[in-house]
């Protein structure tokens, strides 16, 4: 007997056709499965939770290694809201995923509060803080997506000339259960680690093994 795919549910060949995809990234159709196959692989992409980093580091070099107090501090750009207490819960990510995973044992001091008088720097300024519409993201991929986007600036607390750039984001566009169930605090967490691994590539670290 030949098994026979429910509605909705990817045929054999069409299951094929995704794992060479996510191999290849290339796509070979076949009469009838074409067109399925396109739907299927929009939906799947449309799920992609992580955006591009775009690093854009100083021209000159600067030597890290008389830094040893690092002070996270947080803004918002011109129209965009994000909380005081929100900014505070990203910080603490951050600060915890730098000392932790990415540059551990690397700063005597990392804080949240005002900088000292010889400290790095490290200013998440946000231009966007979306919090989408868990309803459309229940309903369809793509749809009601959560985003949160910065700008990044390394820099110390002794002068305001940025040492590097970056721009950081996360957008979260999955569906379903998953994509309803899931809210900004938990990208808040994916967006702090982006922000941590961008800084421990400015100033030369790696992460811990």
């Amino acid at each position: 007997m030949q098994y026979v795919a429910r509605k909705g549910e990817m045929t054999a060949q069409q299951k094929k056709h995704r794992e060479g995809f996510m191999k290849t990234g290339k796509l070979n159709f076949t009469r009838g499965t074409g067109l399925g196959l396109v739907v299927a692989v929009v939906l799947l992409l449309a799920g992609c939770g992580t955006t591009a980093i775009v690093h854009k580091p100083a021209d000159s070099v600067s030597v890290f290694d008389r830094y040893q107090t690092l002070t996270i501090k947080s803004s918002a750009a011109e129209g965009v809201v994000v909380s005081d207490l929100a900014q505070e819960r990203v910080k603490d990510l951050v600060k915890a995923n730098i000392a932790a995973k990415y540059c551990p044992h690397r700063f005597q001091s990392i804080t949240i509060k005002e900088p000292g008088e010889n400290d790095l720097v490290l200013l998440i300024n946000y231009t966007t803080y979306n919090e989408g519409n868990k309803f459309e993201r229940l309903m369809l991929a793509g749809l009601g997506g959560i985003k949160i986007h910065s700008d990044v600036v390394l820099k110390t607390s002794a002068s305001d000339d940025p040492i590097s750039k970056a721009e950081v984001g996360k957008t979260f566009r999955w569906g379903g259960i998953y994509g309803a169930t899931t809210d900004m605090t938990e990208v808040e967490k994916w967006f702090a680690d982006e922000v941590a691994k961008t800084f421990s590539g400015m100033i030369g670290m790696k992460k811990k093994e």
